[in-house]
């Protein structure tokens, strides 16, 4: 498909009633889209894609391909070319990118689009300042020798238009093992630095590769929400809550990252997803910290009791979020139907 644009606003931009979408990017068509980040205050975008990151070169126009991205991050090799012998041919570098994150900058501190790699010798975060010659390595990530796809992360910040002076990262290590969660010191013209968090929950058991999120509380900038498969729900009282079927809640845990020792670490851990979906690919603060969003495989959640156990309740009208593996007609009456759903049992 690409990028489908629903914005009647954009110059260029014609829609019909019957399909009011226009498209752009179709080279991307194929691609799967991690994120999409806006130019601060601009028409710009990039994509972090399963081929790599992809930029928009102007303003919105229908059906104009995104240029990929080269360079430091993305670099090109030279391999001999088997149609014509003796001589060589330059091939790209389509490492998956699974995050971009696009902040505000001003007179102190530089515009800076971060990147995550997360395969090959090149992987990790990356950061190009406004007006840069090409990304900057800021935190390596060395190859996984036994599973490449444990190297998935994401980027979150706390005021996505405000100059940010930190953020974070979230990174999936594989099964059994816990994630990494790094802070990165950001203020300023100097290249950004970055500190691990430790004492980091297993949110994420075997699925990092497939679902993991993190929020900052927009005026609490040390207070995230991490996001994933499941994590067990149980009260003050000690009562362990489950879902249908007697399975676990979607993985929604918060808690504070504090200085103890000289070290980071993540504390005061709280499970807030009960009667979540299983498997949480996003989450997002809104209404100043007041509200917590969540996209996850059984739709779109919300809480307003942002810091409690018991708060989300389904935004699903409207949406077609049951997926459905089977069907059984009734033999008699063809107004009688089953449909067994995936992860959600029958209706």
């Amino acid at each position: 498909v690409g990028v489908l644009i629903l914005d009647a606003s954009y110059p260029g931009h014609v829609a019909t009633p019957d399909d009011p979408w226009v498209r752009e990017a179709p080279n991307l068509a194929g691609t799967g889209f991690f994120r999409i980040a806006l130019e601060p205050g601009g028409d710009g975008a990039y994509a972090a894609t399963s081929w790599g990151l992809y930029q928009r070169p102007a303003a919105f126009a229908a059906d104009v391909n995104w240029t990929k991205i080269d360079g430091a991050a993305f670099p090109t090799t030279q391999v001999p070319d088997p149609a014509n012998p003796g001589t060589n041919k330059t091939v790209k570098d389509y490492s998956t990118c699974s995050d971009v994150l696009w902040t505000k900058g001003d007179a102190g501190t530089p515009e800076r689009v971060w990147i995550w790699i997360s395969e090959g010798a090149q992987g990790g975060l990356w950061a190009l300042d406004k007006g840069g010659a090409d990304f900057v390595h800021i935190l390596p990530n060395p190859p996984a020798k036994k599973n490449p796809q444990s190297q998935r992360a994401v980027l979150a910040v706390a005021q996505p238009d405000a100059v940010p002076t930190q953020l974070y990262v979230f990174k999936d290590n594989g099964t059994g093992k816990a994630p990494s969660l790094h802070r990165v010191d950001c203020a300023g013209s100097a290249k950004p630095t970055h500190k691990p968090v430790g004492d980091v929950p297993k949110v994420l058991g075997s699925q990092g590769w497939y679902d993991i999120a993190l929020a900052v509380h927009p005026t609490q900038p040390d207070r995230l929400v991490l996001g994933s498969n499941t994590f067990k729900s149980v009260t003050a009282g000690g009562k362990t809550l489950t879902a249908s079927g007697g399975t676990q809640d979607g993985a929604v845990v918060a808690g504070e990252v504090t200085l103890s020792s000289g070290k980071l670490k993540f504390t005061k851990t709280k499970m807030l997803g009960a009667g979540v979906h299983a498997d949480v690919h996003d989450v997002l603060y809104t209404q100043g910290g007041n509200q917590l969003w969540v996209a996850c495989d059984g739709g779109v959640f919300r809480s307003d009791k942002v810091d409690q156990l018991v708060g989300f309740v389904p935004m699903n009208d409207g949406l077609s979020v049951i997926e459905s593996n089977y069907l059984a007609c009734h033999p008699q009456c063809e107004g009688r139907v089953l449909a067994g759903l995936q992860d959600n049992g029958v209706i």
